[in-house]
């Protein structure tokens, strides 16, 4: 009579592994979705990041574009500008020597001054002094 208890011992072994089987089974289903379910989210942030970075290189050469385009504008308008025509004045250099002797400026300072003031020696003097 040995063997029965030993047989049913098995048998009760036999029936509890079945239920293990299942949810070892269940469990390895379920760790197969909840990877799936990973892995698809991981996907999407991925495929966000693909796109964003898509956009910031586009956003970049608008940008670039939109930029050469006012430096065209700008160039346009500074080589308009410079194309302008001097004024011309004559300057005695009786006039510059009287101002650097009796003010005691460089030569330069007493061109331009007197440039300014259209050859206007009297102008040029008062505004060199700070009276204009």
């Amino acid at each position: 009579m040995p063997k029965k208890p030993s047989n049913a011992k098995q048998s009760t072994a036999s029936s509890d592994a079945q239920p293990d089987e299942e949810s070892t089974s269940t469990n390895a289903n379920t760790l197969e979705a909840d990877e799936a379910e990973t892995n698809a989210q991981t996907d999407k942030q991925v495929d966000k990041k693909q796109a964003a970075d898509l956009e910031r290189v586009t956003d970049f050469h608008e940008d670039k574009d939109e930029m050469n385009e006012v430096t065209k504008e700008s160039l346009g308008n500074l080589m308009v500008s410079t194309q302008s025509p001097k004024k011309r004045v004559q300057i005695r250099q009786e006039d510059i020597r009287m101002i650097i002797d009796e003010l005691e400026v460089t030569k330069y300072l007493a061109e331009k001054k007197l440039y300014e003031h259209n050859g206007d020696i009297k102008a040029a003097m008062r505004d060199i002094m700070g009276f204009n």
